[in-house]
């Protein structure tokens, strides 16, 4: 398998099913709808960005959990206003595009309407399941910070990929 710049991966993804053109979230407008992101990570050494994303409600994609991670990484922001107590970002768009580099501009609403940036020349988008979270999100309005955390995926749990897609722009 050649995964281009993400070599690294080539073991762990050899197993996992490729997505079609249809199905790619990296082609395809409106497949992360309903997703939210739950953590990012930046490596600014080494130019790349990883967004966490919770999928149990997003439109297109099989599986509870998903993570995009871009490098070449030229852009990575996010804006809107957010009050200081854990809330739910949920996607309310998805518009990827391909220029000379992949992007996707990500319309989210939290505690008003706010946007999310990410792009790079280098895209891979693996979709999975982590065990446990098949229910329901936690209500972010009603329980603690603790029970929020309990009930949704992070860097460090089990993740078993099921497919993914692969972006490696000159």
């Amino acid at each position: 398998m050649n995964v281009g710049h993400f070599d690294r991966y080539s073991s762990a993804l050899s197993t996992v099913q490729v997505l079609s053109a249809a199905e790619d979230p990296l082609l395809t407008e409106g497949l992360l709808v309903e997703a939210y992101p739950i953590a990012a990570r930046i490596d600014f050494l080494r130019s790349i960005a990883s967004v966490l994303l919770d999928c149990r409600f997003a439109v297109g994609v099989e599986g509870n959990t998903a993570i995009l991670t871009v490098s070449g990484a030229l852009l990575f922001a996010t804006r809107g206003h957010r009050e200081p107590v854990p809330q739910q970002m949920t996607i309310v768009e998805w518009l990827p595009r391909i220029t000379d580099v992949w992007s996707a501009d990500i319309p989210i609403n939290w505690t008003g309407p706010g946007q999310m940036e990410i792009g790079g020349s280098n895209v891979l988008f693996v979709s999975g399941d982590v065990p446990g979270m098949d229910g329901a999100p936690p209500d972010f309005t009603s329980v603690d910070q603790a029970t929020i955390a309990e009930g949704l995926a992070n860097w460090e749990s089990e993740f078993l990929a099921t497919q993914y897609s692969l972006l490696d722009l000159p």
